[in-house]
Parts: C-alpha cells; sequence; structure tokens
C-alpha cells in the first residue's frame, strides 16, 4: 500500500511512501518537495499508519 502526501490540495507533485507488511515506511519520492522537518513528521505519521492492521 502506498500514501500520497502533500501540503495543500492533492496534485500530481505529491510525495509518496510504501506502507511495509513489517509496518515500516519508505519513502518512493519527495515530488512535493517538503522540508526536511515536515517530511521527517510526515514519515512518522506514516510509520504508525503502518502499524493499523487492515481488514
Amino acid at each position: 500500500m502506498h500514501v500520497h502526501v502533500t501540503k495543500g490540495h492533492p496534485n500530481p507533485a505529491s510525495t509518496k511512501f510504501w506502507i511495509l507488511k513489517d509496518g515500516t515506511a519508505k519513502l518512493s519520492n519527495n515530488k512535493a518537495e517538503l522540508s526536511s522537518k515536515d517530511l521527517k513528521k510526515t514519515f512518522l505519521n506514516c510509520v504508525e499508519l503502518g502499524r493499523i492492521t487492515l481488514g
């Protein structure tokens, strides 16, 4: 599963994370050019999302 992240409205230039089976997240790209601070915060949120069991 993957998630797209951007500030403001959704657009094709969004940052993408893959949520892996082990509950971790992997950055695929940073097309939205999020700052390192926002990227770190977003990455940590994605890891938390990955810990949710999707049915």
